[in-house]
């Protein structure tokens, strides 16, 4: 009887042991609960207009774009003591396979994309998410999002050459 109750709870205890990188398509409080509070005063938007909130965890300052209350785009730099400037810290290739396993625990499969010395991008499987690790910098998001930045994007340089 006492081994039927012990498996669960160790079970349990795993599950809820110290939080790991948050996944896309959590929402605000499954962030907070992952990354803990975020930064004060640290609400911005992106250029979609979408709420965007920056959280510091463990060495990493994570700002995550919500669209529709879900997290679309989650960007991954260590600025030294926290504090933005234009120079980051080295991300570590074990670093970025980390936060990239952590979609793996969710069943995601990762496809690198063309190899240079090691990937520098990489998309699910699905076809729904995609990874840019450059410049010290890890961006995850969803395809649907990319797309929608690129066509905004695009649409601000067709205005930009408007009345010549």
């Amino acid at each position: 009887m006492k081994m039927k109750m012990f498996l669960p709870v160790v079970i349990l205890s795993a599950l809820c042991a110290s939080p790991a990188f948050a996944r896309i398509g959590e929402t605000f409080d499954q962030i907070e609960y992952r990354y803990g509070p975020q930064v004060p005063r640290s609400i911005a938007v992106d250029e979609l207009g979408n709420r965007t909130l920056i959280y510091n965890f463990k060495e990493f300052t994570i700002e995550v774009t919500f669209v529709n209350m879900r997290s679309e785009r989650e960007f991954f730099v260590k600025y030294k003591d926290y504090v933005p400037t234009d120079r980051w810290e080295i991300m570590t290739r074990q670093e970025v396979d980390a936060i990239l396993a952590a979609y793996e625990a969710d069943g995601v499969k990762w496809k690198p994309g063309e190899k240079m010395a090691r990937p520098m991008w990489w998309t699910s499987e699905d076809g729904r998410l995609k990874a840019v690790n450059m410049f010290n910098q890890l961006v995850i998001m969803t395809v649907d999002y990319e797309g929608k930045l690129a066509a905004q994007r695009k649409r601000r340089e067709e205005n930009k050459l408007k009345g010549f």
